[in-house]
């Protein structure tokens, strides 16, 4: 059975600030909403650290809040310096909560795009083709994956991903051959079976011809016969005529 691995990245360090501190504090004992609360207050005092904008949508994913996460970090995207890759990717896991794999492989894609060496990029959009069953797309990311990053723990249950997926794979293209192989054989069994009417059609067309010829030609023969008869019976009764005149 294929099963789904998401991770989530690291963000970097926050600044040295008091409110921000205590923001991160509340995020990291796992207070999200007091947590989401201050960093929504110091994003409003004009801070644009890249990193507020990651803690805040981390506290509303932790919330169930995914649409403002996901609206945090296209509001902060303008700040993302060289950190866009994270609000792509970060954006592309609300979207997998969200159950929208579609949205999701878009923005990990992006994130790709802004940064092609993140592997984590790479292991949820091959996730998100996973849940789509895009097989042959989700197996190319998580062998990329591996390439850019052999030693990561889940390594080992990439790798066991690939082979269920050369394994299903394998088993489409047999289930494809036999489809084709049984199509094949109804479509040959359908000739034979309109040849042998075909024939059947046209031996009844001559057995009914030729009935039709027989019965013709007895008809034919009867009325021969019956101009014969009634030819003689002209010449008895012009007999009996000259007999009764000579009486």
């Amino acid at each position: 059975m294929i099963a789904f691995l998401i991770i989530l990245p690291g963000t970097a360090a926050a600044q040295d600030s008091g409110l921000l501190e205590s923001g991160i504090d509340a995020f990291m004992n796992n207070q999200p909403r007091d947590a989401a609360a201050i960093f929504e207050t110091v994003i409003a005092q004009g801070n644009t650290n890249p990193d507020t904008f990651l803690y805040l949508a981390h506290s509303y994913e932790q919330l169930g809040l995914y649409d403002q996460g996901i609206n945090t970090l296209q509001n902060g995207l303008g700040y993302a310096r060289d950190k866009r890759h994270l609000f792509y990717y970060n954006m592309g896991n609300l979207y997998l909560q969200k159950e929208d794999p579609e949205s999701a492989i878009e923005q990990f894609s992006l994130a790709i795009s802004s940064r092609g060496s993140f592997s984590n990029a790479y292991l949820n959009r091959g996730n998100s083709y996973l849940r789509e069953w895009e097989l042959i797309n989700a197996k190319s990311d998580y062998e990329q994956f591996l390439q850019l990053d052999p030693e990561h723990n889940l390594a080992p249950r990439v790798q066991q991903m690939i082979n269920a997926i050369q394994e299903e794979l394998a088993a489409e293209e047999a289930r494809k051959l036999e489809e084709q192989r049984l199509a094949e054989l109804e479509e040959e069994r359908a000739r034979l079976e309109a040849l042998e009417a075909e024939q059947k059609a046209a031996e009844e067309e001559a057995r009914r011809q030729e009935l039709l010829n027989d019965i013709l030609g007895n008809l034919n023969e009867a009325g021969s016969e019956a101009k014969t008869l009634g030819a003689g019976t002209e010449e008895i009764e012009e007999d009996e005529e000259e007999f009764q005149r000579a009486d």
